[in-house]
């Protein structure tokens, strides 16, 4: 019994040598086995780690159940949470001010990667963030104040919050100081998705390893007007310093070319898939998927060149079919047969980008490029956080040209004229911030409740309106509590339901009885009825109601328990 109490501490145990006197059962050994037995209760709460001017709740887009756009709830949560109220030393808490989406954001939000990456549901969603820095730990290269870009990892996602909030816990390895010229809704655009270019053409690609020879190399970029894409054409051109060859709509085909692009393709174009000629590159990045490219243009590549897929052999894979264990056991293995191809000299280099292949060091890179003004930050729409269902759509369309940013930290609605709190040195008032968008979720609940109410009243029967037990109807001049106005419209003045008239001499004002609406709705006073001042016990009357008489009756006021007469 002993063993089983301390079964999670049985490894340091060592069994003691029973004499041969001692009794067969020890009442006092198995009632202290018992009380050991509990469960520690002090790591049972995880608790909210502190900073300056923590509020108790923040709002957050939160994910109850895997579905469509509209699952995701913008409301008031939890801050996150850990055991022991405590950081880790290189970890770092963002106040959230932007947020962008990510194709995989609604790709876990739908369950199609629910097989192979699960989420603790109810979640918050969100990879990119930008934001200030309110509190950090002891090994943490950043301050309180510190204005960062970042991402949260997809483990850190899942185990704590993503960027769909105001508050998220980060490591600081995962963050790099927000460039001073950008505003914290074009850092937010920047962090997964170019990470992700940087990473194909960089580290997959091999243009960091490789060395510039006579002849200039040359990049293929299939479908450079989405939000990895104009990433990856101002990369190739600006810092590898490639001949740059881009695909996207005739639409969009100005803004790639203006990125950097030296030659644009439409993709809609019947001979699109033969039109890059003779051309060699060196590395091709498909932002789009499907065998088809690969068929066509992994010809194309030079001897040493590389194929990057981001999507893998289907058209926008995981879009709307489940990915089981089964597919992705199957993408694998056609993966490892194009590699040994590779090494026999059958194929060329094909290659599917993970998200451990993105390094968050290369955000040093991408910064110093942001700030030399080599690299432009393109976005789509803008969205308040609590049209974040909105903006899932827009990015499910696959028509976005550049990033679809979320707004986190001015989300809601701001009450009019008070638009311009700002403290001293000319910045936004966090407190008053957070006091607005509390306001705007209880002005919202108000009003909706407020509409509700119109409503049932209006369908009600003319011919017998509702009426609610001790509440004064409004037909008599007083006030129905379910027909108040909206906050912010003056309430007309109403009658006073008892009205008094002077007193005598030295006595208290005297009672003008309204007249009675029945027992259940008020009170009806004799006409020598006088108000007793505070402190003083009830006085009877000089002259008492006769035996059978229907003189008024308040209960409780002789001492009994259903009322009595006065």
């Amino acid at each position: 019994m002993a063993e089983m109490s301390f079964g999670h501490r049985r490894a340091g145990i060592v069994r003691q040598e029973v004499a041969d006197d001692a009794p067969a059962f020890n009442p006092m050994a198995f009632l202290q086995g018992c009380v050991a037995a509990r469960p520690p209760e002090e790591d049972t709460f995880p608790l909210v780690v502190d900073f300056p001017d923590r509020p108790a709740k923040m709002l957050a887009a939160v994910l109850p159940d895997y579905g469509p756009a509209n699952r995701l709830k913008t409301q008031l949560v939890d801050l996150p949470r850990l055991p022991l109220a405590k950081l880790k030393s290189t970890e770092v808490i963002v106040e959230v001010h932007s947020a962008s989406v990510n194709p995989t954001d609604w790709k876990q939000r739908k369950g199609t990667l629910s097989t192979i990456f699960p989420l603790k549901l109810p979640c918050i969603l969100g990879i990119d963030l930008s934001g200030r820095v309110v509190r950090s730990g002891a090994d943490s290269p950043y301050s309180e104040g510190d204005e960062v870009f970042g991402r949260q990892t997809l483990d850190r996602m899942r185990e704590l919050n993503g960027s769909y909030s105001e508050y998220a816990i980060v490591d600081s390895a995962d963050l790099y100081r927000k460039p001073a010229r950008l505003s914290h809704d074009e850092a937010a655009a920047v962090p997964h998705a170019c990470l992700a270019a940087y990473a194909a053409l960089g580290h997959v690609g091999q243009l960091i390893s490789k060395v510039k020879v006579d002849h200039q190399r040359s990049v293929l970029i299939i479908g450079g007007s989405g939000g990895v894409g104009t990433f990856a054409v101002q990369v190739a051109k600006q810092h590898f310093g490639c001949y740059v060859m881009a695909s996207c709509s005739s639409a969009n085909a100005a803004l790639v070319q203006s990125l950097g692009a030296d030659e644009v393709l439409d993709y809609s174009d019947p001979g699109f898939l033969q039109s890059v000629g003779a051309t060699k590159f060196d590395v091709v990045v498909d932002c789009v998927g499907g065998d088809d490219y690969w068929t066509a243009f992994g010809k194309a590549l030079k001897p040493d060149g590389v194929y990057v897929t981001l999507v893998g052999n289907a058209r926008h894979l995981a879009q709307d079919k489940e990915m089981d264990m089964t597919s992705v056991l199957q993408i694998r293995a056609e993966y490892l047969v194009r590699q040994i191809s590779s090494k026999l000299g059958a194929a060329q280099n094909y290659h599917i980008l993970t998200g451990s292949q993105l390094q968050s060091s290369d955000l040093r890179i991408i910064a110093s490029l942001l700030e030399q003004d080599q690299l432009r930050v393109v976005i789509d729409s803008t969205f308040s956080l609590y049209d974040i269902s909105k903006a899932h759509e827009r990015s499910e369309t696959h028509h976005a040209v550049g990033k679809i940013v979320v707004q986190v930290k001015r989300a809601g609605d701001i009450p009019e004229g008070d638009e311009d709190d700002e403290s001293e040195d000319g910045q936004e008032d966090p407190r008053a911030a957070l006091d607005h968008k509390v306001a705007a979720v209880l002005a919202r609940s108000h009003h909706e409740t407020h509409a509700a109410r119109r409503r049932g009243t209006e369908s009600a029967s003319p011919e017998k309106p509702p009426r609610s037990r001790g509440v004064p109807s409004s037909s008599s001049g007083r006030v129905r509590f379910d027909s108040l106005p909206p906050p912010g419209e003056e309430t007309p003045p109403q009658t006073s339901p008892m009205p008094c008239t002077p007193g005598k001499a030295g006595g208290a004002a005297e009672f003008m009885p309204p007249p009675s609406m029945g027992r259940d709705d008020e009170i009806t006073p004799g006409s020598n009825f006088m108000f007793t001042p505070p402190g003083e016990l009830p006085r009877k009357s000089s002259n008492p109601p006769r035996a059978g008489s229907d003189g008024p009756r308040f209960p409780g006021l002789d001492g009994s328990r259903d009322g009595g007469q006065w």
